[in-house]
């Protein structure tokens, strides 16, 4: 049986994919510890901050800047990872990224005047948006073609964890009235990033950058190591991977060298950033990064008060851990597309009955209308977390070919950070100024959204990173999901007959 209709999933690819995503734990938490730190009255006071009165409006500007800045760190840390994943390898770029995000945690936690923690943000900010685009490129590159879907959703799993920690860190520090009630949960983002660090010396580079640098024999030892299975004692899961590869990485030579140029020069690949961009630029359009940071403000212009506004905003991102598992247990099966037109729909459906709740009942005594509009983003987020949030990186990190695939990774991940510069610095002076009408340029956003996906987005379920080419009109070097049983079992005579790079990485192993 070939690799491609194989259902086997080694206990080495889950352990290697759910241990790497401490990043995407990283990137979570740090992304949504400033909700809470937002909550927290030692907070504004340590950093003089009026939380009433004439200074109100200078303090939502330093907090507009907060998140801005990190989202604007994002957009660069993002940017600089095609060429740093390249240069420095896959695992390489996940270790520069996490050693960022240790630095900016620490500053954070230490901070001693505004200035200093804005400076901070922007350095994790930096460091996530390596992180947010280094782990799910990683991820897909080790990851076998039938279950990619549910290892790299792993990654979105992972940053709910992060987010839903921060949330309940946040809460159980509340109750302190020194500054540790937002110091601790800031240091706590230094945690993961160091044991990813330590860690990162035990796991093995991605096979597909090691062919791309002319290290057939390495490439090939860790296809082995991660597809090895005594059912298949002549490795011809492991050869026909690899065989598939090197033949597709000889064909995207002849094509290009990788760079930015290629993709905005070539009509297939600029469909692809487009694609790619559009697809985390458009999943932040439904309101789910407004409603993270600001969940404190939204709560409280419901009517409730701390520490219950601090437990909605731990709860609500709690939700998306168990939809984020959702959608790594089924997307392989519904598709990413599908998956996609269901979340975004269902997000359209959530902020309408939003905004209708808010428009009746937000300054009103009506305890059981007010409690329907936090149902309401509780359900917002549930359809996000199912169907939107995993699948946008699964879909970003396969539509590249091999040679392009880390630079139009992040240039697809820096569309998520240009969408919340945008929205989460203008939320403040959106939701004073407008109230609820801010969430109507989301459900209009949305709404393109899902026009956009139902026509112009091509499904990339089951099929190899090399056999998604075709979907853009590239040539496929060999197809293996499409070949019958016979021409598979001659392909397998091919492999193990002609005397190949596969043959001589063993001779060598043999020696």
């Amino acid at each position: 049986m070939g690799l491609l209709t194989s259902d086997r999933i080694r206990f080495i690819n889950v352990a290697i994919t759910v241990f790497v995503s401490l990043g995407s734990f990283t990137y979570g938490y740090c992304s949504s510890i400033i909700a809470t730190t937002l909550g927290q009255p030692q907070f504004y006071e340590y950093l003089h901050l009026a939380q009433t009165g004439p200074g109100l409006s200078h303090t939502n500007d330093i907090t507009g800047a907060m998140n801005g800045l990190f989202q604007g760190g994002g957009v660069f840390g993002s940017l600089a990872v095609g060429p740093i994943a390249d240069k420095f390898s896959r695992r390489g770029s996940i270790a520069i990224a996490a050693s960022i995000c240790l630095l900016g945690g620490a500053l954070q936690c230490g901070a001693v005047n505004v200035g200093m923690f804005l400076a901070a943000r922007f350095i994790t900010g930096f460091g996530t948006g390596m992180i947010l685009c280094s782990v799910p490129l990683y991820q897909s590159e080790l990851a076998p073609p039938h279950s990619r879907g549910v290892l790299v959703g792993i990654h979105g799993v992972w940053i709910c964890c992060g987010y839903s920690t921060a949330g309940w860190v946040g809460y159980g520090c509340f109750y302190y009235t020194t500054a540790f009630q937002w110091r601790f949960p800031l240091a706590v983002q230094c945690f993961a990033p160091i044991m990813l660090l330590i860690g990162l010396f035990f796991l093995p580079e991605s096979p597909r950058w090691l062919a791309l640098q002319d290290r057939p024999d390495a490439a090939y030892k860790v296809i082995k190591y991660l597809h090895n299975d005594p059912n298949d004692p002549q490795q011809i899961l492991a050869k026909e991977e690899y065989y598939a590869m090197q033949k597709q990485i000889e064909l995207d030579k002849s094509k290009g060298t990788g760079s930015y140029y290629e993709l905005f020069t070539v009509p297939a690949n600029r469909k692809r950033v487009l694609l790619g961009f559009m697809t985390l630029f458009g999943a932040q359009c439904t309101a789910t990064i407004v409603i993270n940071n600001y969940g404190i403000i939204l709560y409280t212009a419901l009517g409730y008060q701390a520490p219950t506004t601090l437990a909605f905003t731990a709860g609500w991102v709690t939700v998306c851990i168990g939809g984020n598992a959702v959608t790594a247990l089924f997307v392989d099966r519904v598709g990413r597309v599908r998956f996609l037109l269901i979340g975004f729909a269902g997000c359209l459906l959530a902020l309408i009955m939003e905004m209708w709740l808010l428009a009746v009942y937000e300054h009103s005594s009506n305890k059981s209308g007010q409690a329907a509009a936090v149902a309401f983003l509780f359900i917002h987020v549930g359809f996000f977390s199912v169907c939107i949030d995993a699948t946008t990186y699964i879909y970003c990190t396969e539509i590249f070919p091999n040679y392009l695939r880390s630079r139009g990774s992040s240039m697809s991940v820096s569309g998520l950070f240009f969408a919340t510069v945008i929205f989460t610095c203008a939320a403040p002076a959106g939701f004073g100024a407008i109230g609820w009408k801010y969430y109507l340029v989301f459900a209009i956003l949305t709404f393109f959204m899902i026009i956009g996906i139902w026509f112009y987005w091509p499904e990339t379920k089951g099929l190899s990173l090399d056999e998604i080419n075709a979907l853009f009109g590239d040539d496929v070097a060999i197809d293996i999901s499409h070949l019958t049983e016979e021409d598979r079992k001659a392909l397998d005579q091919q492999i193990l007959s002609e005397k190949s790079q596969v043959e001589k990485v063993e001779d060598m192993d043999a020696v």
